[in-house]
C-alpha cells in the first residue's frame, strides 16, 4: 500500500471486499447524467409555465422529470446515489476494521448519515418539518423553508464529531470530500434559502424561480456523485477495494492463464 498521496495500486484489504465502482467512470458518466436531468427538468418546467403550451398532459409528463418534486425520476435517482454512498462507506468501514485501523466507527457513522439522506429523499422528512417549525418560530423570507433552522445546527454538530476523523484522512481524500460537501451544501442550504426568498417575493411560477431551483438541485445531485467518486477513489488508492489498472490487468491475465491451462488439460 502506498502512502496517503500515493498513486500506485494499493494492496487488497479485507479479503474479497470490493467496491463495484470505478471512480473514473463515476466522474465520467454521472455528472453528465446530472446535467442532462437538470436541463430536461428546466426545459419541461419552462414549457409548462408558457401559457400557449400548457396542457394537463404536458404538466403530467413534466412532473416526472422535475428535480424539485417528490416521486419523480430525479428524486429516485438521487435516492439511489445516496444509498450507493452509504453502501460504499460501509464497505470502506469493513475494510478499515479488517485491517485493525482506526476510524471504522466514523466511516459507519457517515454511512448511516447517507442512508438517512437516501430515505429522506424518498419520503421528504425534512420537508415535513418545514410547516411546524415555520409556524412555531414565525419564520419567513429566506427561512421560509424552515427545515434549515433544524438542519444547520445538526450539520455543525456532525462536523465537530467527525473533525478528528476528517483531519486524519489523506489530503487527497479530505480535499475531495470537502469539495463535494461544499457543492452539496451550496445547493441544499445556500440556494434553498435564496429560492425561499424568491418564492415569497415573486411566487414559484416564474422563470427566475425555475432557473434557481434547477441550479439548486443540480448542485445537490452533483455533490452526491462527486462524493461517491471520492469514496471510491479512497477505496482504490488507500485500501485496494477498487482494483486499479495494474491490478485489473493482472487479474485479467491470471484469468486468461487459468482458462488456457484448463483448455490444455
Amino acid at each position: 500500500m502506498t502512502g496517503p498521496g500515493g498513486d500506485d495500486d494499493a494492496a487488497p484489504a479485507g479479503g474479497a471486499l470490493r467496491l463495484a465502482l470505478d471512480p473514473r467512470r463515476v466522474l465520467l458518466w454521472l455528472p453528465a447524467l446530472v446535467l442532462l436531468i437538470s436541463v430536461t427538468s428546466l426545459l419541461s418546467r419552462l414549457l409548462v409555465i408558457t401559457p400557449e403550451l400548457d396542457s394537463s398532459v404536458l404538466r403530467g409528463l413534466s412532473w416526472l422529470v422535475q428535480v424539485d418534486a417528490e416521486e419523480t425520476i430525479p428524486t429516485w435517482l438521487q435516492a439511489v446515489w445516496l444509498a450507493a454512498c452509504a453502501a460504499a462507506l460501509w464497505t470502506v468501514a469493513d475494510a478499515v476494521r479488517a485491517r485493525r485501523e482506526r476510524w471504522s466507527r466514523h466511516w459507519r457513522l457517515l454511512a448511516a448519515v447517507f442512508a438517512f439522506l437516501s430515505v429522506d429523499e424518498v419520503v421528504g422528512l425534512h420537508e415535513r418539518l418545514t410547516a411546524p417549525v415555520r409556524d412555531a418560530l414565525g419564520l419567513g423570507g429566506a427561512l421560509y423553508y424552515a427545515w434549515v433552522v433544524v438542519a444547520v445546527p445538526l450539520v455543525v454538530v456532525l462536523l465537530l464529531v467527525l473533525l478528528p476523523f476528517l483531519l486524519a484522512l489523506p489530503r487527497r481524500t479530505l480535499a475531495t470530500f470537502v469539495a463535494a460537501g461544499a457543492v452539496f451544501v451550496l445547493g441544499a442550504v445556500g440556494l434553498e434559502m435564496s429560492g425561499a426568498a424568491l418564492s415569497q417575493a415573486e411566487g414559484v411560477a416564474g422563470v427566475g424561480y425555475a432557473v434557481l431551483v434547477t441550479v439548486e438541485e443540480f448542485l445537490e445531485m452533483l455533490g452526491v456523485v462527486l462524493f461517491l467518486a471520492a469514496v471510491a477513489d479512497h477505496g482504490q488508492r488507500q485500501l485496494g477495494l477498487v482494483p486499479g489498472p495494474a491490478a485489473r490487468r493482472a487479474e485479467e491475465g491470471a484469468g486468461l492463464a487459468g482458462l488456457s491451462r484448463r483448455s490444455a488439460g
